[in-house]
């Protein structure tokens, strides 16, 4: 290790002179010295990015003779990040994944940490944002729960950046926090300054100028005491883009000064141009396209030929801009096209590198497969005679088996639905036996009350309950009818239907419980119906319908009310509707209406009685009819009973 920094420390004489001193000085601790070497070695990184890489790729080829993996790792990705900050990505993309795959087989998570967020934001800087995310939150969950959060630190930061990038500035902020976090608890101004400056971008991007200009403000004073000339010139220009989104030209410009005044410090190129852009963009916002234009062209002159997706974006971007604003108008509809051309391309490059990826997996997996066969073949030829005569056998077990017990469950079944409609058939005989045995006893006391009144047995004062005894005894009676109805209806034989005149039956439905409605002060109003409108009708099955729903309207209407009979006929049916002005039924309640015994809330007006059948009889006339039945009712404002019978030619 003490090897490795020393020689990545003479990347420059001053670097030298600095480890010469902190190993000549006797005051300062081995820890204090090793310390002072790995911070220079740091700022190498950032600060001679090509003499760094030439050092690390000597060192790497040194420790990869010595067997000494772990060296051999750091080299790897000093060398390949200092191609990455000196913008030779496509030989920074195989060295850090060399790097991460030696560091993990030999379970450095540290380093395997390090190189794959590195890796993650090479992919976010050449414009691979999918491949770049999809590596860096692999990243993240290979750390979670080690003890060293550097490496977690710096992968939400350039995960953040992704997200940025790709304008998902809520989701990269959070990325931003988790990075400020972790990197305040090991005490990394640097990295926490970094996480800052991410936010205020964010914040700028979503027109939060006042936040974004806070945390750029709070980034700036952590990073003063740390920062490399590169690391300072890009806050700077992150704080130019805020005054600029301000409208606050003087002081965009200073700060965009600023940012190549250090720029230049870095001798970066890539920091350098960034300086350059913030400047373009304002003289573009003061219209001054003559200054614009000057600074595109020598920043196109320092560009020479760096590799790096996000300034040739911005190069097309500002050139846009530029032409816009110098109205040549022919040019900028040109670079518009190689803007989306180039967009189509980068999403064409990304399916074609996915497309080929997937290819070269299915080859590989395919010869693996093939050479496994070809391993095995001998074995399995000397197996298959015996694997087929045992899986006939399992295979004619497991069918007799199945076989046996589908004859069994059969015979089951058959025996449980005879024994079904047995127990119906007992069901809907006792229920007949019982209906007519108990009319005997209910007729006798009905006739004894009778014959007591007229032999004047009873005295006035008894009356009362005999009134009472005869108003059970008829809802009794009435109960034992509609069970015998019941009975009848569910036994679902097919009935010979007769034509039937509509409108008799409703002018005689009408007139039968008009008395009734009268003691209510309640009006039938019924609509005409034309003669000749004719349905099938089995004995008074029509009137008993009509009947039972009319008893209802009234039972449960207000005193003083109307009720409606519509009717409303076409060439091959005919509607009628029975419209109340009563309570209403809950919508909760009104799938219940049509069961046995329903009892729903409302209640009748009068104190009237209900069996809760009359509705499910109605239901089954109505389906013996072949007709149809159906309920609208709004809580407060009455029910509708709407019946659909086919007409009878």
């Amino acid at each position: 290790m003490l090897l490795w920094v020393l020689v990545a420390g003479g990347l420059s004489a001053k670097t030298g002179d600095s480890l010469r001193e902190a190993g000549e000085n006797a005051e300062l601790t081995e820890m204090s010295r090793k310390y002072a070497h790995l911070e220079r070695v740091i700022a190498a990184i950032r600060t001679a990015p090509d003499s760094l890489s030439q050092v690390a790729g000597d060192l790497a080829i040194y420790f990869e003779t010595q067997n000494d993996t772990g060296a051999w790792a750091k080299s790897l990705f000093t060398q390949g990040s200092g191609m990455y900050y000196g913008s030779n990505l496509s030989q920074a993309e195989p060295l850090l994944i060399q790097s991460a795959q030696l560091a993990l087989a030999i379970e450095d998570t540290s380093m395997t940490g390090m190189a794959l967020g590195r890796l993650g934001d090479l992919y976010r800087t050449i414009g691979k944002f999918e491949e770049g995310q999809r590596v860096l939150l692999a990243t993240i969950r290979f750390l979670d729960g080690h003890d060293d959060l550097a490496p977690l630190a710096i992968t939400e930061r350039a995960l953040a950046n992704v997200y940025y990038s790709v304008n998902k500035f809520d989701v990269a902020i959070e990325s931003y926090q988790q990075s400020y976090g972790h990197s305040m608890e090991i005490n990394d101004s640097l990295g926490a300054s970094k996480a800052l400056s991410g936010i205020a971008n964010c914040e700028a991007a979503l027109k939060n100028n006042a936040s974004s200009l806070r945390y750029s403000r709070r980034s700036i004073a952590l990073m003063e005491p740390h920062g490399t000339p590169a690391e300072m010139a890009f806050q700077y220009f992150s704080l130019g883009d805020i005054f600029q989104e301000l409208e606050q030209p003087d002081s965009s410009r200073f700060y965009y000064n600023k940012c190549l005044e250090f720029a230049e410090a870095s001798q970066l190129e890539t920091y350098i141009l960034w300086g350059y852009f913030g400047l373009i963009e304002h003289y573009v916002f003061m219209k001054n396209y003559v200054e614009a234009r000057q600074f595109y062209a020598a920043a196109r002159d320092r560009a020479g030929t760096i590799e790096d997706y996000m300034v040739e974006r911005q190069f097309l971007d500002l050139d846009l801009k530029i032409a816009r604003g110098e109205e040549d108008y022919e040019r900028a509809f040109e670079l518009l096209k190689l803007q989306v051309k180039n967009r189509d391309s980068l999403l064409s490059q990304e399916q074609a590198t996915t497309i080929e990826e997937l290819t070269i997996q299915y080859e590989t997996d395919i010869k693996e497969a093939e050479n496994a066969t070809l391993k095995s073949e001998n074995a399995l030829f000397e197996q298959r005679q015996t694997g087929i005569l045992v899986v006939s056998t399992v295979i004619v077990t497991i069918l007799l088996v199945v076989a046996l017990i589908l004859f069994f469950l059969f015979r089951r079944m058959r025996r449980l639905n005879q024994q079904l409609v047995e127990a119906n058939s007992e069901k809907d005989a006792l229920m007949g036996i019982v209906a007519h045995d108990l009319k005997s006893p209910l007729s006798q006391v009905g006739a004894l009350i009778a014959a007591m009144q007229d032999a004047q047995l009873i005295g006035p004062t008894h009356q009362l309950f005999v009134d009472k005894m005869n108003k059970a005894i008829q809802q009794g009676g009435t109960l034992i009818s509609e069970l015998e109805s019941i009975v009848e209806l569910e036994q679902k034989e097919s009935k010979a239907l007769v034509p039937v005149q509509l409108e008799g039956v409703i002018q005689r439905v009408v007139e039968n419980f008009e008395p009734i409605a009268a003691r209510k002060s309640t009006t039938i109003q019924a609509s005409e119906v034309p003669e000749s409108v004719q349905i099938g009708n089995y004995k008074d099955s029509l009137d008993r319908i009509l009947g039972n729903l009319l008893s209802n309207a009234i039972k449960f209407s207000p005193p003083a009310s109307n009720i409606h009979l519509q009717m409303d006929t076409g060439p091959n049916h005919v509607e009628v509707k029975i419209i109340d002005q009563g309570p209403g039924i809950p919508t909760d309640e009104l799938p219940k209406l049509f069961r046995k015994f329903s009892r729903l809330s409302p209640r009748p007006t009068a104190g009237e009685s209900s069996t809760g059948l009359g509705l499910y009889i109605v239901h089954l006339l109505v389906a013996q009819l072949n007709g149809s039945i159906d309920v609208r009712s709004e809580v407060g404002k009455g029910t509708e009973f709407v019946l659909n019978f086919p007409v009878h030619n």
